[in-house]
């Protein structure tokens, strides 16, 4: 099991209004880098950005100045040993005296020395000295300054000064510049001090008159990331990784989402009735149930094991989440490769597990059950004497119930009051940040969901430097930026999109400055398994920005993850990657998923995972018949079938499933849909075992094709599928009766098909056992309906052969 996760937090002090745009980049921009920087060892960070100010609605006016110092001081304890101050042209507000004297008196004495003989200074200073150089530089060896060259705002115009000068004149003007001087001196001889004067960096922007913004953030952004780095490796021990094979690179990603479902969450296990050996947990989307899974998951003490269907490259079907257990359990190992079904079929390997947990007490959780094959969400795989734990929809639960009596049902209740105060409470501890009490009533009266509380969140602590300007051209109080929030609260809640497309739109615009970028999410969700970003890229085109992508892939980390070892992003809920699905006109960008995906190697594992699922979902754009209904890309019939096995699943699981089949053929001529239909079928649809599709397929689309425009080969294939539908008709898996007519008309049509076959082609001995096969079973069945002139005619007609 992977290491817990360490979060760092970096507390940022300046000025508010004059370094605006320095807070943005370093809170979307920087941290994104050290997040992606550091996330093999399982470290993370985060921002402390107070610009929004302390929440002070509810407090007396004499009581707010103490409030805000209060919280100050403990944010910035809070990211110890990290520090970053950034200086510009303005001094800052100065809390009257005895404010800031008696909020020093109640600091406990090892922090109270930092203040000591402060004087009459701002509460940035005050910041300062407590966070970095107060008491001879205690808490240095962590701290940067970021100085701005006044250089910087040399043309920006009178109107937009008054942003980047402390709002005061006269004497009292030169007094604050006095003091901005001292304090710089002040950092200067501490850092000297401590042979630390590299941690004083100065830099230098341009503004943009026209565009009323600075230049040169990117560079600057890259300074505050190299300085931050430095700092960060005297900090943390790097460990050494050894390369993972494929079973434990599904462990530890579990395991790492295991790890991400249960922060700033409230802990609902004490709810959830003794598991005994089987448990179910029954709700609806964003109810809770993936959170609560996990929590009993890291809870359990007994040897565990997880598995997030549809989350990591091999939960997509029961076989391989079995697999994997059974490598984790430690008495099998497929170290290199899993082994094909040949080596090992389905039913030796559902053997192999029930006979590994007979002498065992392994623990074992699924979630997102209804995310596997339709045929294997009853899990008749698992004994009844298998310790599990599975997470799923009503209906889902039926499909277990049928088979599994003694599993225990437990239906998500809704949050209590105290529950969401708390799940309230938990978040803006993490965050930093106290929204507007007429939400948390909102949320409080409503039938709120967890993830409701999440993505609001999202939506308040991703306030722009725009959002600051308009915040303060209104007055800038706290109940200007509490009306504000509450105003962008509601906006998101009636959205005709949805309140996350509606968070995520608004970032992108507002943060990214790149709207279309919020494309992305639709391709991510068509794609069922995620995408890289090299994928992305080609997909979005023109508009692909790297930037905003990983602004919004950082920003919003609670719904969207990468795996590691494949780097492909994908979101972290299925039920929200399925909603989206659904609200998305998708024909068309299916096909333009082929389209990218055609123009790799055939070698891409990408392309040999999902192409022929895009191709069929996109309804055969152009090119694309090349991979549906020929063998010009393909080495064998494995390769056919390697092809195919991740995208029939797939399909089978689509309410659309037969109309873009139908869509297909429209472009294809017979032969081409013949052979279509005949990797599909023959070497696809047997990965799932569902006999019935297998048959409706063939009656619907096989019988309207012209037999007599077929080429040798076309027909036996087609034949193929005609006699493998009637075998079906009586295999034991099926789990319909068939009329006999029925089964005559498929192998008339299979008989017809050889026939042509050998018209063709008067040698080929295939072809002339088949017929024999086809004419002996149809005239059982001429017998069975009592058309005794039917079976004359074709005892004559073939008995010479």
């Amino acid at each position: 099991m992977i290491n817990t996760w360490k979060e760092y937090s970096i507390f940022i002090s300046s000025t508010f209004t004059d370094m605006d745009a320095e807070r943005d980049i370093i809170k979307f921009d920087v941290i994104n880098r050290l997040n992606q920087k550091y996330h093999q060892q399982h470290i993370s960070f985060q921002i402390i950005d107070l610009r929004a100010g302390i929440n002070t609605e509810l407090i007396e006016e004499q009581q707010r100045e103490e409030k805000i110092l209060d919280v100050c001081f403990n944010c910035i304890d809070s990211a110890r040993p990290f520090f970053i101050g950034l200086l510009g042209n303005r001094y800052g507000w100065i809390p009257a005296k005895e404010k800031r004297e008696g909020i020093i008196t109640r600091l406990p004495g090892e922090k109270k020395i930092l203040l000591e003989n402060c004087g009459d200074i701002s509460v940035t200073e005050m910041e300062i000295l407590y966070g970095a150089i107060g008491h001879d530089g205690e808490y240095i060896d962590h701290s940067l300054f970021f100085y701005r060259d006044p250089k910087s705002i040399q043309n920006i115009d009178d109107d937009h000064r008054k942003a980047y000068e402390d709002p005061v004149v006269g004497e009292q003007k030169q007094e604050t510049e006095d003091k901005l001087k001292v304090l710089h001196t002040k950092i200067k001889q501490v850092l000297a001090k401590h042979s630390s004067e590299k941690q004083w960096i100065k830099y230098q922007l341009q503004y943009n008159a026209e565009k009323k913004a600075f230049d040169g953030l990117d560079n600057f952004a890259t300074l505050v990331y190299d300085y931050l780095v430095n700092i960060i490796d005297q900090e943390i021990d790097t460990p050494i990784f050894k390369p993972l094979c494929w079973w434990e690179q599904e462990e530890q990603l579990n395991n790492y989402i295991a790890e991400r479902m249960v922060i700033n969450t409230i802990d609902r296990t004490e709810s959830v009735p003794s598991i005994g050996n089987a448990l179910c947990i029954i709700g609806e989307p964003e109810s809770g149930k993936s959170t609560l899974i996990s929590q009993l998951y890291q809870k359990a003490t007994e040897k565990k094991h997880i598995a997030y269907v549809g989350m990591t490259p091999y939960a997509y079907d029961l076989r391989h989440i079995l697999l994997r257990w059974m490598c984790e359990m430690g008495d099998t190992s497929y170290d290199q490769e899993i082994p094909d079904r040949k080596e090992l079929s389905d039913l030796d390997v559902y053997k192999k597990f029930k006979s590994m947990c007979a002498s065992r007490s392994d623990r074992f959780f699924i979630d997102n059950l209804e995310a596997l094959p339709d045929d294997e969400q009853a899990l008749g795989a698992i004994t009844s004497d298998t310790h599990l734990c599975v997470a799923a929809s009503a209906e889902t639960y039926e499909k277990i119930s049928t088979i599994h009596e003694h599993i225990t049902p437990f239906e998500m209740p809704p949050l209590t009051t105290g529950e969401k105060e708390t799940l309230i409470e938990q978040h803006e501890q993490h965050s930093y940040f106290e929204i507007p009490q007429e939400i948390k009533k909102q949320f409080v009266q409503e039938n709120t969901v967890v993830g409701k509380i999440s993505l609001t969140m999202r939506l308040v602590t991703g306030l722009s430097a725009a959002d600051y300007q308009t915040i303060r051209h209104s007055g800038g109080s706290i109940e200007d930026i509490n009306h504000y929030l509450k105003t962008l609260y509601n906006a998101s809640l009636t959205a005709p999109e949805g309140q996350f497309y509606y968070v995520v739109s608004r970032f992108a615009e507002n943060v990214c400055h790149a709207p279309k970028m919020v494309e992305v999410l639709d391709y991510l969700a068509l794609s069922r398994m995620g995408l890289r970003e090299m994928d992305l890229e080609n997909v979005m085109g023109n508009v692909w920005n790297p930037i905003a992508f990983a602004l919004m892939t950082n920003f919003f980390s609670d719904y969207l993850i990468l795996d590691p070892f494949t780097k492909k992003w994908n979101f972290g809920s299925v039920s929200l990657q399925q909603t989206i699905r659904r609200q998305t006109t998708s024909t068309e960008k299916y096909a333009h998923l082929a389209e990218c995906l055609m123009n790799y190697p055939d070698t891409d594992f990408m392309k040999r995972e999902l192409l022929i699922y895009y191709l069929i979902k996109g309804h055969n754009p152009s090119m694309g018949t090349e991979y549906l209904a020929s063998r010009k890309h393909f080495h064998s019939y494995d390769d056919v079938r390697e092809w195919h096995k991740r995208a029939v699943p797939f399909l089978l699981n689509d309410d659309y499933f037969l109309n873009d089949l139908q869509m297909c053929f429209a472009k294809m001529d017979d032969g081409e849909a013949a052979t279509f239909l005949s990797h599909f079928l023959d070497h696809g649809l047997k990965f799932t075992q569902v006999p019935e599709v297998y048959i409706d397929l063939v009656d619907r689309f096989v019988r309207k094709i012209d037999i007599e425009k077929l080429t040798g080969t076309q027909s036996f294939v087609t034949g193929w599928l005609f006699i493998n539908a009637n075998l079906y008709t009586r295999s034991e898996i099926s789990k319909k009766n068939y009329e006999t007519d029925f089964r005559k008309i498929l192998i008339e049509n299979g008989l017809h098909c050889f026939q042509r076959t050998l018209e063709l082609d008067a040698e080929n001995l295939k072809a002339k056992n088949m017929i024999t096969a086809a004419v002996s079973e149809l005239m059982e069945i001429y017998i069975q309906l009592n058309d005794f002139d039917k079976v004359t005619q074709l005892f004559e007609k073939y008995n010479p052969m």
